[in-house]
């Protein structure tokens, strides 16, 4: 069961709302990995450059930095929801897709107000939602479940300052050692019952 820091601060165990960004290199020798494994329009360098495109197509950027790439993952309950706002001046463009259904959390519904009207947008897994820093939107709280989903933003964007993760090069180097032991742990579990 996770528990607070004494301090007030949240503890790793208990943390409900967490961002991680990485740079575009970063993305691509993560999903290398994968990449024996997919057809050649899923392989990490035409993903990068389709979040580059996508991104581009609503903001009009065109330079090589204007763009990151943003995990947030969300753990209800929680009482906290991103309340109404437009994005600030460091924004031009937020493209989002779900990474997980939403079936397997409640609440966390994104909501735009346009033309005097409240709109749930729908959000199934790998989908696309984009819209520019004018329109007001939020998202209500996630209730129970997680709610996980890949960003992407201007640079500059700090989305929401406090308690965002940069992803270093030490990390990548640490997680696809760790993936390249579990795969060798499986190899080994699978000889073994042969």
């Amino acid at each position: 069961m996770p528990v607070a820091a004494t301090d007030g601060s949240a503890t790793a165990n208990s943390r409900v709302d967490l961002r991680l960004t990485m740079s575009k290199q970063q993305l691509e020798t993560i999903l290398a990995v994968l990449d024996d494994s997919l057809d050649d329009k899923y392989k990490s360098t035409n993903i990068t450059q389709k979040f580059r495109a996508l991104f581009q197509k609503v903001s009009g950027k065109t330079d090589g930095r204007s763009h990151k790439v943003a995990l947030r993952m969300t753990r209800g309950p929680t009482n906290n929801c991103i309340d109404f706002h437009c994005d600030g001046g460091y924004a031009t463009s937020t493209s989002q897709i779900p990474l997980n259904s939403p079936s397997e959390y409640s609440g966390g519904q994104l909501c735009f107000f346009v033309n005097d009207q409240l709109q749930f947008v729908p959000r199934p897994r790998g989908s696309l939602v984009q819209h520019p820093p004018s329109v007001l939107h939020g998202v209500t709280a996630v209730t129970e479940g997680t709610r996980k989903s890949l960003f992407i933003v201007d640079y500059q964007n700090g989305l929401g300052e406090n308690g965002v993760v940069k992803l270093t090069s030490d990390d990548v180097v640490y997680f696809l050692a760790a993936r390249r032991s579990l795969g060798k742990k499986r190899q080994r579990e699978e000889e073994v019952q042969v």
